[in-house]
């Protein structure tokens, strides 16, 4: 199996970028913008139901964690259930799971019944980047390999975007569950693609011989002429539980600094973009104002993933462009505190620049986590890396909303979260240090 995976990876490796490889990153891509937007829109419509439910300015923070939690658990259990059964029925499990869930949310009428569904709407949510992911990296060649996740990533970032502004154009207009109505519709809406397009993992395609027949479709659309032989479809993974594999030969050094990395920034990242509107507008700047600026960050944060990773690419340091991109954002929290937040043009500026480094140090790890465990555990490892993350995820948000019940204002609410920007980039530095060990039995 080693040798005509090998094969198979090498064929991948010396041929043009072929149209379906085309396809699969726009596909990923759409997938994420839709996970991103679900994932964020609660961040914008937070000023509306602060006023509306007569709610205090950190209360938010409870419903904020709670679809976090709910990403965290899905994002732990779906990457190594990928790993066994594959990664496509995970996938449309997840998809139809959250776009109900965002769906029926429009119909809630209290605080308690929105924080139940934000819950479950994390469980769906929790497994699609992981595990589309894992698909993207299988199928990419590995010369522009962090490039082509890097994209399909930066997805999720759109998405992001997309749900500001929404926000922007609809909740004044249509009222805050139309956004929500968005969230739900389009998943669903995009499912048969995903159903009868979308290709399983390649690790899956190789190993099990049921999928035989589709393995010989997806090779002559990557590789025509390439004939994977019967060993090879017959053969099959390691049956060891796949989240044991990640701490494998040498493997432990590396995956805890992965996990450093991933918790410490999306600690920071969703501060950031879950309190940016309600700061924003609380500072006297209008609600559309606010989602603007969130808009602005998540804008220049996407171009930051992507600047990141194509240097990542063609140097092969991608540890210390991940490591520079989160001392960027260090000395961002810092000046946060220190502009003039009646002043429009300022606040832009800094959320600007904040997107750029928070978001490009996410990207940068997550496409590295993507590219650096072997195939059959890939959707593992990237799953555990963003789930360990996800518990910062949570902490961001929580901290932020103590900070402000506190009364703390912005003197050093932004100044708090250079800490684990400064953390994050030790962590970079020392991930070059650390020399892991490969166990694939599948080199694609």
């Amino acid at each position: 199996m080693q040798e005509d995976g090998a094969s198979l990876r090498s064929e991948i490796d010396k041929r043009p970028l072929s149209r379906f490889q085309g396809m699969l990153v726009a596909a990923g891509f759409v997938f994420l913008v839709m996970d991103g937007y679900d994932v964020q829109i609660v961040g914008y419509i937070a000023p509306v139901l602060t006023q509306l439910w007569h709610l205090q300015p950190g209360a938010f923070g409870s419903i904020f964690g709670a679809g976090l939690i709910g990403l965290t658990i899905g994002t732990l259990i779906c990457g190594p259930i990928a790993d066994r059964i594959g990664c496509r029925p995970v996938l449309i499990g997840c998809t139809i799971l959250y776009g109900v869930a965002t769906l029926v949310t429009t119909q809630v009428t209290s605080f308690d019944a929105l924080l139940v569904m934000r819950f479950i709407t994390g469980l769906g949510l929790g497994g699609a980047m992981p595990v589309t992911i894992a698909v993207v990296s299988d199928y990419s060649p590995t010369r522009v390999r962090l490039q082509m996740v890097a994209i399909t990533t930066a997805g999720f970032a759109i998405g992001s975007l997309v749900g500001a502004l929404v926000a922007a154009l609809t909740v004044d207009r249509f009222g805050w569950t139309s956004v929500f109505f968005i969230g739900g519709v389009m998943p669903l809406f995009l499912l048969p693609l995903l159903v009868y397009w979308f290709p399983e993992s390649l690790p899956r395609l190789l190993s099990d011989a049921r999928f035989q027949n589709e393995l010989g479709r997806i090779v002559e659309k990557l590789a025509p002429g390439c004939t994977p032989s019967k060993s090879t479809v017959l053969g099959s993974v390691e049956k060891k539980f796949p989240v044991f594999v990640l701490f494998d030969k040498g493997q432990m050094p590396h995956t805890l600094l992965i996990w450093a990395i991933a918790f410490c920034n999306l600690l920071l990242l969703y501060f950031f973009v879950n309190w940016i509107p309600t700061v924003v507008h609380g500072a006297g700047l209008p609600l559309r104002a606010a989602n603007e600026t969130a808009a602005i960050f998540q804008i220049f944060g996407i171009v930051g993933g992507l600047v990141v990773n194509y240097y990542s690419d063609r140097s092969g340091k991608s540890h210390l462009l991940m490591g520079l991109a989160f001392i960027g954002a260090a000395v961002c929290c810092v000046l946060f505190d220190r502009v003039d937040l009646k002043s429009f043009t300022s606040i832009l500026v800094c959320a600007a620049a904040s997107g750029f480094f928070v978001m490009g140090g996410l990207g940068g790890i997550i496409a590295y986590s993507g590219t650096h465990y072997s195939p059959e555990v890939r959707a593992t490892g990237v799953s555990w890396a963003l789930g360990i993350g996800r518990f910062g995820s949570i902490l961001g948000p929580i901290f932020g909303g103590l900070l402000l019940s506190a009364q703390t204002g912005t003197d050093l609410l932004f100044t708090f979260f250079a800490a684990p920007a400064t953390l994050a980039a030790i962590c970079a530095f020392f991930l070059g240090a650390a020399r892991p060990v490969r166990t694939s039995k599948l080199s694609i």
